[in-house]
């Protein structure tokens, strides 16, 4: 018997753990304790993770539908049938074929995928699923930061004054996360949740603000409003880091309180604590969801302003830090899963990044942007002719 150190594949916590091999099978799983994410916790998924290597519904052999009916064959086969169509399609219609690939994924499956698409296929259709919410996350950070990412990280909560848990259920999606950030509350941070549905990290928080459906936008606006009339603002920091700040902050002198009260379901002086707490903070750290539950750009862009405005992104481990539900979403954008972006989010607009990577493969890369597989089979003029469809669960596709 002996332990195999990896690190969990549910959600993008990244809780590390030790498997229990016994006899050629691995039959248990316990919790890495010194991992700096987990800290020899485990949630209930977690603990069960090595069932997945067992079940029966693992499919542990190719199969080629004949007359309507999956059959199982030999991998050689499989792999001659399938790329023979596929080439003959990569040098007919090269458009018309599309790559799904997946956040469950690794890195280095995710990166083969893409090259594949792009070196063999000759397409750049290939995306990821529940991409909208994540891509939107990673494009409004990246122009802010120029890293299309965390600004934080788990082992900052404990070192944080501040916590915004906003629009995610959070202690359900990714329960070490929450458990990390109600221990930080125990420990002195404040931690305030805005949304519009009473969760767990609501009934844990210091102030819940429950909002109508809808409003929360203007709840931000409102708070940055606030800390703009109060004064509250780290000017220093604006002027530093920021541009358009006149512009942003007429734009939110036209909110009228009034409106904000009624639209919102939120009073004024309740927006006016929590907005002098989070200027007054020595650090802050905001959670969002992202992925298929994400927010849209301009939301996240309202969050993000609201950190720049208070001096909290970017310093002292303060920021806006996206979550997904997946545990390899950020992963398979960083390989280049995406229509327009190659590995390392190098854009295939720069001609001097597709020539790098075509002379590093040793083939001509096709320079046109492609459509993710989603943008495909929403539209019936462009549906693909050829679809790889790479580690998904069933009920996603």
């Amino acid at each position: 018997m002996n332990y195999k150190p990896g690190i969990c594949t549910f959600c993008g916590n990244g809780c590390g753990h030790m498997l229990r091999i016994a006899d050629g099978r691995v039959d248990g799983v316990f919790a890495s304790r010194n991992h700096p994410v987990s800290q020899g916790r485990l949630c209930v998924r977690g603990w069960n993770i090595h069932e997945l290597l067992s079940t029966n519904q693992r499919i542990t052999s190719p199969a080629i539908r004949k007359n309507g009916i999956l059959e199982k064959t030999t991998y050689d086969e499989a792999i001659s049938v399938v790329m023979e169509k596929l080439i003959g399609y990569a040098k007919s219609s090269p458009d018309q074929v599309a790559v799904l690939a997946s956040p469950r994924s690794s890195n280095e499956e995710n990166y083969l995928l893409m090259k594949l698409a792009r070196s063999v296929l000759n397409t750049n259709n290939i995306g990821l699923d529940s991409e909208s919410g994540h891509r939107a996350s990673m494009d409004v950070l990246k122009a802010g930061t120029g890293m299309p990412g965390m600004m934080g990280s788990v082992s900052g909560i404990m070192k944080t004054g501040f916590i915004l848990v906003f629009d995610m259920d959070i202690t359900h999606q990714n329960p070490i996360l929450g458990s990390e950030i109600h221990k930080a509350r125990r420990a002195g941070a404040t931690v305030v949740t805005i949304d519009s549905r009473k969760t767990q990290i609501a009934a844990l928080s210091d102030h819940f603000l429950q909002t109508r459906p809808g409003s929360n936008k203007m709840v931000l606006g409102a708070l940055a409003k606030i800390i703009i009339d109060d004064n509250l603002m780290d000017s220093e920091y604006i002027q530093k880091y920021t541009s358009g700040f006149e512009g942003y902050a007429n734009l939110l002198g036209s909110l009228s309180f009034g409106d904000i009260e009624s639209k919102t379901g939120i009073d004024v002086a309740r927006l006016r604590e929590i907005a002098h707490l989070l200027a007054k903070a020595g650090s802050a750290m905001a959670f969002y969801p992202s992925g298929i539950s994400g927010l849209d750009a301009d939301m996240i862009g309202y969050l993000f302003n609201l950190f720049l405005i208070t001096g909290k992104a970017g310093v002292n481990g303060s920021g806006i830090n996206p979550v997904t539900g997946l545990n390899n979403l950020q992963g398979g954008y960083d390989m280049g899963a995406a229509p327009d972006l190659l590995t390392g989010f190098q854009s295939l607009d720069d001609e001097g990044v597709v020539k790098k990577f075509s002379d590093a493969w040793g083939c001509k890369l096709n320079p046109k942007k492609g459509k993710s597989p989603c943008e495909m089979l929403a539209d019936p003029a462009s549906l693909p002719k050829a679809l790889i469809v790479a580690d998904h669960d069933e009920g996603i596709i």
